[in-house]
């Protein structure tokens, strides 16, 4: 046998295509994630977001959300849902009001929005956090759905 048989009689062909059909999908997924990594979107919701308490015969929350784009392009922000879960043990917890939701804007890479929102009528008025869904859009059209929570400490009258 001559040495050029015998060397590849030392590596069957089955663990060649074995070890090739496992780089290939590794080499793609490489090279797939640096243009979405680089496109660096990313919306968040930004700490100086306030709420306070519309009293009166109808009692609401109203919220001031700043957003943030920490990413390199234009992107599509769209609240979807918001409610307020409250401290007060007989309070209902009032969902953003669903007549203005979705709630869309472009927000310029580099700059904040702030979005005002009404709660539905609440029973009573209790300090609290937020739950929050919104949606932002990454260059080539991925959409990141985000589920977060605001905290909202001390919320007093409007």
């Amino acid at each position: 046998m001559s040495s050029s048989a015998r060397a590849r009689a030392a590596v069957p062909r089955r663990t060649v295509a074995t070890g090739l059909a496992w780089a290939v999908p590794a080499v793609l997924l490489v090279a797939g994630a640096p243009a979405y990594a680089a496109s660096g979107d990313i919306v968040k919701v930004l700490d100086s977001s306030v709420a306070c308490k519309i009293t009166g015969t109808t009692k609401r929350y109203q919220f001031t959300l700043v957003f943030q784009n920490t990413g390199t392009t234009t992107t599509t922000l769209c609240v979807t849902a918001g409610q307020m879960i409250t401290n007060g043990a007989n309070c209902d917890d009032p969902n953003v009001d669903p007549t203005v939701l979705p709630r869309c804007v472009d927000v310029t890479a580099g700059t904040t929005v702030s979005l005002k929102f009404l709660s539905v009528p609440a029973e009573c008025l209790s300090n609290g956090y937020m739950t929050l869904t919104y949606t932002y859009t990454l260059v080539g059209g991925t959409t990141v759905v985000v589920n977060t929570q605001v905290p909202f400490n001390s919320v007093t009258p409007c």
